[in-house]
């Protein structure tokens, strides 16, 4: 994977909770992330 360890990927998992709306705190899924991704490009 691209992070070194858990940390980084807790990391990962928090921050783009924390800046995308349509996804929940403990979301720890790749596809939902991304998914919320391309919903916030869309601006949907």
């Amino acid at each position: 994977m691209a992070w070194g360890g858990d940390s980084q990927k807790e990391r990962f998992f928090t921050e783009a909770s924390l800046s995308l709306p349509n996804l929940p705190f403990q979301c720890r899924d790749f596809e939902a992330v991304f998914e919320a991704m391309g919903l916030q490009y869309s601006a949907v």
